[in-house]
């Protein structure tokens, strides 16, 4: 037997060992980055892992969550993924990052992603409002109109606060939509159909006005 070999496998299982220990006590800690990091250098070793072959651990579920809540498009599933998870040293790159299915990568990207997802259903749900409004066929009441422009208001604020931005030409046609309101009786409710119908007069269907 080779003293030499046998000597330098053990060194090698020994630095498995303690590279798995760092990424597991990363991985407690919520430290993407840096179990992403001892992760990649197990991988580089000659020393298997079990946990790492069989994909055990928080870094895997993360992993996992972040990209089913892609497949379903679904934002609050993408912030509960990445609840409690930071990185010990924002925004460095590193060669272990490189990799298409890299946790750091993923949990950056799902940062923008998940206000990408919120911010879509919002506009959808704007959409949705604005068209009811215009619809003559609605039984909306004065109250109920005065009400679903105040929700369409909230929610538009909300787009503010994500990154859309507020043109001078969707500014004008929002305030037709979202002015107060103050014809009374039924009146209020044709005024409020007015203007959401003036505001997808203005620039062609709301679907592509509020969707770009």
């Amino acid at each position: 037997v080779d003293k030499d070999l046998v000597a330098k496998a053990r060194a090698e299982a020994s630095t498995a060992r303690q590279r798995w220990k760092d990424a597991k006590e990363a991985m407690d800690k919520k430290l993407v980055d840096r179990a992403d990091v001892m992760v990649w250098k197990l991988k580089k070793g000659r020393v298997c892992v079990d946990e790492m072959v069989n994909r055990q651990g928080l870094l895997w579920d993360l992993v996992d969550a972040i990209q089913d809540a892609e497949a379903s498009k679904d934002w609050q599933a993408m912030r509960d993924a990445v609840a409690g998870w930071t990185e010990e040293r924002p925004g460095i790159e590193h060669e272990a990052f490189k990799d298409p299915e890299s946790a750091t990568q993923l949990f950056r990207a799902a940062q923008r992603r998940q206000d990408e997802l919120r911010l879509r259903e919002l506009r959808q749900d704007v959409n949705d409002i604005l068209n009811s409004l215009k619809d003559p066929m609605s039984s909306l009441s004065a109250t109920e109109a005065k009400a679903e422009l105040q929700r369409c208001a909230k929610l538009v604020r909300e787009m503010l606060r994500l990154g859309w931005e507020m043109t001078p030409a969707r500014n004008a046609r929002l305030l037709l939509a979202l002015g107060k309101v103050k014809a009374e009786g039924g009146r209020e409710v044709s005024l409020a159909r007015f203007n959401a119908a003036l505001l997808q007069m203005l620039e062609g269907s709301l679907q592509v006005v509020l969707l770009l």
